[in-house]
């Protein structure tokens, strides 16, 4: 990816949506391909006291959590392989920044119309960055998860992807969150490396 770092911004003006848990696995997934440290430009600060939580467990993140806000953002990202911000819902001049900084923004989304509408809002606001969407907290035995990835296929094209990996909802997941470094990654490497993968593409078209 040349000398610059890789941006993923995860992002989603809706709260309760899995970004952080998104941040946090896509950083340890990616930990394996090279340097990562995750900006937390959410003023609640979830990431930061999960980096404090683990190392104070004894089993620290395998990767730096440093505090961003837009001007950090726009003027001071740090120098790595790999840089994931995550987003706060709804600050405005947090998410535009955020936006115009990556390479590609990744939304998670659960399987609900509502929440597919806010998804679609995401897109709308990031006009023209390539987006990936996927669902997170996956019900698979109920119908709208069917319906929910046709959605999201059916959004897809352009620099608009639908993942194919989506992340089920499980308790391991919730057991981690905000506590421990994760040892498994439920998936989230596998969509890593289907991002990996779209970026890859990207620099060669």
């Amino acid at each position: 990816m040349g000398g610059m770092s890789t941006v993923i911004t995860v992002l989603n003006p809706k709260g309760g949506v899995s970004k952080t848990v998104t941040s946090i696995f896509v950083a340890t997934a990616l930990a394996r391909h090279g340097s990562v440290t995750v900006v937390d430009a959410d003023p609640q600060a979830s990431a930061t006291e999960w980096a404090f939580t683990a190392e104070d467990a004894g089993a620290p993140l395998p990767f730096e959590v440093v505090p961003g806000s837009a001007a950090t953002i726009r003027r001071a990202l740090p120098r790595c392989d790999f840089v994931i911000i995550d987003t706060p819902p709804g600050v405005a001049e947090v998410l535009d920044a955020a936006t115009e900084a990556a390479d590609i923004v990744l939304i998670p989304t659960m399987q609900s119309s509502l929440e597919l509408t806010r998804a679609w809002a995401a897109l709308d606001a990031i006009d023209g960055t390539a987006a990936a969407l996927f669902l997170a907290r996956a019900e698979t035995g109920s119908t709208t998860f069917g319906l929910s990835r046709a959605a999201l296929q059916e959004a897809a094209g352009g620099s608009v992807y639908a993942l194919e990996t989506f992340i089920p909802k499980r308790e391991a997941i919730r057991q981690v969150a905000g506590v421990s470094c994760p040892t498994a990654l439920h998936g989230y490497d596998a969509l890593v490396d289907e991002v990996l993968a779209i970026l890859e593409r990207q620099q060669h078209g």
